[in-house]
């Protein structure tokens, strides 16, 4: 199966968010051992994950080497100029959320997983949460 990981299930692990850490990590782990399970991010989440990682560890090598960790789990979406109008007319109100939306649709993601599944009613591709998700990689 393949996932398009939300930022803020990324954000529940880096900042340790209780009560969504256990979740988050546990679905992420799963992610990094061998199966025909796959983790995918879009291009853009890489470049916010890089300034927030900077601000939350206050160290450059620190927020370095958790994008080299992320590099080494997760694909990688690039976001194409026809997705990003189509998410401008989508019926989802976070153009963000749209754009992930729109890219899972094109490139055959199966699931995105949120923990914020009000955001993303009118997404072409299902969104769950950590623990669902959880549950169809175990």
């Amino acid at each position: 199966m393949k996932f398009l990981i939300d930022t803020c299930v990324l954000l529940d692990v880096i900042e340790k968010r209780e009560p969504f850490f256990d979740e988050s990590y546990a679905f992420l782990k799963s992610l990094s051992s061998p199966s025909n399970n796959q983790g995918y991010l879009c291009v853009k989440q890489v470049c916010d994950l890089d300034y927030l990682a900077r601000h939350f560890f206050h160290n450059d090598k620190m927020a370095r080497n958790f994008i080299e960790k992320i590099l080494k789990v997760f694909h990688l979406l690039d976001n194409r100029a026809d997705e990003c109008l189509l998410a401008l007319e989508a019926p989802m109100p976070d153009f963000e959320d749209a754009l992930l939306s729109e890219s899972a649709k094109t490139h055959g993601i199966d699931f995105i997983v949120t923990r914020n599944l009000s955001d993303y009613q009118n997404s072409p591709v299902l969104a769950i949460d950590p623990k669902e998700a959880l549950e169809k990689v175990n």
